[in-house]
């Protein structure tokens, strides 16, 4: 309605008025935006001086810290996410010319190298084996470098002795070259390479970040935690459904890594999730936090926020454990992947 009245009012406005109203339009809406930036960077400072943290509170203490070593592809590798099979560290990664400027816009937003060299947005798909080195073996290129529209951002996870990647597909921008972006979610199986596509439960017109739930009965996957909302999938019959309940997680969280079970008797199920907070220098930029469910996967306990080396871009998508270690494989500035450890029991210091 609101719309259809704007219209009606504009096709009263000869072109330069438009123009004039459109620019006035764009101005409020940027002043509005660069004011909230700066009255959320007072609500950061007040929450970590109201719990008395500081940056190096923040940082996770690491067993293990290396760079994945991946070999030179053309461009940078990001993102990755791991499982461990009982014998090996795989992973999957996306190879992007994405990546962003250590700084922000006025408005706290990133700015990504791409668009400042006029080039479209491209894309890769990779999977591979690691130690906990970072030295990179068995790279395999599932989706070759591509123009969209392509994939982004895998999970990769096991179910019934198949290895499959959860992605973002990126299926066009909407309207202009640059943004904003339409995409949906899509399943693919790495052993006979059949692609699933999903439906939104929000019936979203973008969708991002769905993570996979580790499941012995058919292939589950965490749409939300805010509210609680898991879609089942059965690879067999490809019957789709989806549970939304009441309950939540006490901070509203954006997925990030795949939840993974434990024998931990206080853990159950873990992940990592995060939140973005604003900051002066780096814009919006994510805290992390260690999340446990129970056995009927509902959120029951959430971390301290964590950072892996500062406040800045940083982005974790893998968890997996090895024997009593949770290994995490995160990004910074999305340029350098890096690879970790941390005890099970360790983690529990940190709620």
């Amino acid at each position: 309605m609101l719309n259809q009245v704007k219209g009606l009012v504009l096709n009263k406005f000869s072109k330069s008025e438009k123009l004039l109203v459109r620019m006035i339009n764009q101005f409020i809406i940027n002043l509005y935006m660069f004011i909230l930036f700066r009255f959320r960077i007072l609500l950061t400072l007040i929450y970590l001086l109201r719990n008395g943290w500081r940056r190096y509170d923040l940082q996770l203490k690491f067993i293990s810290q290396n760079n994945l070593e991946f070999p030179a592809v053309g461009l940078p590798v990001i993102n990755p996410s791991i499982i461990f099979d009982g014998h090996k560290i795989k992973g999957a990664a996306r190879i992007t010319n994405a990546g962003i400027e250590p700084n922000c816009d006025y408005r706290g937003m990133p700015i990504q190298s791409y668009r400042d060299t006029a080039e479209n947005l491209k894309n890769g798909i990779i999977t591979f084996t690691t130690s906990l080195e970072g030295v990179i073996s068995e790279l395999e290129f599932i989706h070759n470098i591509s123009e969209i529209p392509n994939f982004e951002d895998p999970r990769i996870f096991n179910y019934s002795n198949e290895t499959f990647l959860i992605m973002t597909q990126v299926l066009s921008p909407i309207g202009q070259e640059k943004a904003p972006w339409k995409s949906s979610i899509v399943l693919e199986n790495l052993e006979n390479k059949k692609i699933s596509n999903f439906s939104s439960p929000a019936k979203k017109g973008i969708e991002k970040n769905w993570v996979p739930i580790e499941s012995k009965t058919n292939i589950k996957i965490l749409y939300s935690s805010n509210p609680l909302t898991i879609i089942t999938f059965d690879p067999s019959t490809e019957l789709v459904s989806t549970e939304s309940s009441e309950i939540s997680s006490p901070v509203s969280l954006n997925n990030r890594t795949q939840i993974i079970a434990t024998p931990h008797p206080c853990i159950p199920f873990i992940r990592i999730a995060s939140k973005k907070y604003a900051h002066s220098k780096v814009g919006y930029t994510p805290f992390h936090y260690f999340e446990i469910f129970s056995k009927n996967l509902e959120p029951v306990k959430l971390s301290r926020p964590f950072i892996f080396s500062s406040i800045q871009m940083e982005m974790c998508q893998g968890l997996a454990l090895k024997e009593d270690l949770l290994v995490l494989s995160w990004t910074e500035l999305d340029k350098f992947s890096k690879i970790g450890s941390i005890h099970l029991e360790t983690v529990l210091e940190l709620f």
